[in-house]
């Protein structure tokens, strides 16, 4: 073989098993994650679009255990993958002080409750854009 492809089969090689490792590091350390999730679902006022829902996810996304988030703005709700690093009563504060106020509807393991039905994608958003929907933000009713 000639120098230059030589290098480039053990290029290859170092490549093909960088991307290996990288892969099962991933897959077992979402394993070890998801094996510790929870749920929970949350009612959620003043959802009308997916500019909402990338608000509150950005907010969650702060703190130490989100894991992902799925929506029902039909129905307002949300549920978020967390691990206990987040619980749901800070889940809560922490969408409400992002302007909508929330409320814990439930927490379980993934797979024991019943996951809100649809997502953001289709839900009629008028395309408030990148500042928002525009809704004044207020205080939480207390109750």
């Amino acid at each position: 073989m000639k120098r230059n492809t030589r290098f480039g089969v053990l290029i290859g090689a170092i490549t093909i098993v960088a991307m290996l490792s990288i892969s099962f590091v991933a897959a077992n350390s979402d394993k070890v994650r998801n094996e510790n999730a929870l749920e929970t679902t949350l009612q959620v006022s003043r959802l009308s679009c997916g500019s909402c829902l990338a608000t509150i996810e950005g907010e969650l996304r702060k703190f130490d255990g989100m894991l992902g988030m799925r929506a029902d703005l039909g129905r307002g709700l949300v549920t978020v993958s967390h691990t206990e690093l987040f619980p749901s009563l800070e889940i809560a504060k922490a969408v409400t002080a992002a302007g909508y106020p929330a409320r814990v509807v439930d927490t379980a393991k993934p797979g024991a409750a019943t996951p809100p039905a649809g997502n953001s994608r289709g839900s009629g958003c008028s395309g408030c854009g990148p500042s928002g929907c525009g809704l004044p933000v207020t205080p939480p009713e207390r109750g």
